[in-house]
């Protein structure tokens, strides 16, 4: 019974040390920008820390549908999320999202926020993308 502690004590901690932590690469927010032909989503530029996504997207003048998301899952690198629009007939992609979660909650918040006669997707569109984020 001891050998069989100890191996599951073992076991766990080997387990904790090398388990995977989802890490973002950059954050960014999501936003509406009203233009002639309507209202369309739009995301800012990336940010290297949540802190300063954070900051930007506290400043006044624009109108923030989300906020600050990472674009990276550092422990599923190639797992990309897009939240879609469809604009002038044909579907735009927003993001990328590291996590299906947070861009979910993105298209969630999108749909509610904007006018009916915009059509933004309920589900994400999932993307194996052919590079890691790193």
């Amino acid at each position: 019974m001891r050998k069989l502690t100890i191996t599951i004590v073992a076991m766990t901690a080997l387990f904790l040390a090398n388990a995977p932590t989802a890490q973002a690469v950059g954050w960014f927010y999501l936003t509406e920008k009203v233009t002639t032909t309507g209202n369309q989503l739009a995301t800012s530029k990336v940010f290297s820390t949540q802190a300063a996504c954070t900051t930007k997207s506290q400043a006044g003048g624009i109108i923030l549908l989300q906020g600050c998301v990472p674009d990276c899952d550092l422990a599923n690198p190639k797992s990309e999320y897009f939240l879609e629009q469809e604009i002038g007939g044909s579907f735009h992609g927003f993001g990328p999202y590291g996590f299906q979660s947070d861009c979910e909650a993105g298209s969630s918040s999108a749909a509610a926020a904007v006018s009916a006669t915009v059509h933004i997707s309920a589900t994400c569109t999932f993307v194996s993308a052919s590079h890691a984020c790193k």
